[in-house]
């Protein structure tokens, strides 16, 4: 296979901030939850010390929201983390934030939430029943009037299915499916949107159609995330510690310092 493998770590989003600095890394697992700030790691204590938390958003350079396991939300204020009611028990995977009065967490049997400032509560969503308890892994925003969703299951005692949902501002709606789970997505802009997921599945959607991309991969492994910083150049990771880059259009195995 071209380029050398790269093991990593899964990422799961865990950060947090220390009480007036910028936002930076974390790990919430346990007691308490790794904070680094001016180069060294200190321990906060978390209010969800037996919850696996999967994602964290920041408002703004101190205030932040993260989400995990049995409905879990916490959220970050004048340096202390806190619980809020969510509403649900499923677990929550993915979560958006677009301003201090609107975010977006996405979980498990197809979980919606939406926050409008004031409390979370469950969003309806127009999927058919065939897909309307899929999990949902991963959500994003190029706007208030412009989100993404995706989710989907891995092959079991049921075929692999993927979904892609669509907002508009009101309500949100299937917008593609795949034969692959789908567990992340990076929004460039409404005309570059790229998916990852199940079977090394990498998808750009260009504003009119869907298609796959090839990818350094095929060992049917999964990419779990996906940053683009710019339109140009983008990473993806995944099992096995798989590290992709995509430079000059094209998709490309680099090298990792660390290994299994």
């Amino acid at each position: 296979e071209a380029g050398a493998r790269a093991p990593l770590t899964r990422a799961r989003g865990r950060r947090t901030a220390k009480q007036g600095f910028a936002p930076c890394f974390f790990l919430l697992w346990g007691a308490a939850a790794p904070a680094f700030a001016h180069g060294v790691w200190t321990n906060i204590p978390s209010p969800a010390p037996r919850s696996p938390l999967h994602a964290v958003k920041f408002v703004n350079r101190v205030e932040a929201w993260a989400v995990g396991d049995t409905g879990t939300v916490l959220k970050l204020k004048d340096g202390e983390w806190r619980n809020a009611t969510s509403g649900t028990d499923e677990h929550l995977l993915g979560l958006a934030v677009l301003s201090a009065t609107e975010a977006w967490a996405v979980g498990e049997n197809g979980t919606l939430l939406h926050y409008d400032g004031v409390a979370w509560t469950p969003h309806r969503d127009s999927r058919t029943a065939a897909t309307r308890f899929l999990p949902l892994r991963a959500v994003a925003f190029l706007n208030p009037g412009n989100g993404w969703a995706v989710g989907g299951r891995e092959a079991g005692v049921a075929a692999a299915e993927g979904i892609v949902l669509r907002y508009d501002g009101s309500t949100w709606t299937s917008a593609t499916s795949t034969s692959d789970a789908l567990y992340d997505l990076a929004l460039v802009s409404s005309d570059n949107i790229r998916f990852c997921g199940g079977n090394r599945r990498i998808m750009r959607y260009d504003g009119t159609s869907y298609r796959l991309e090839a990818g350094p991969v095929a060992d049917g492994g999964t990419w779990h995330a996906l940053a683009f910083p710019f339109a140009s150049q983008g990473w993806a990771v995944g099992d096995g510690g798989w590290i992709a880059r995509f430079s000059a259009g094209t998709w490309s195995a680099v090298t990792s310092p660390v290994t299994l």
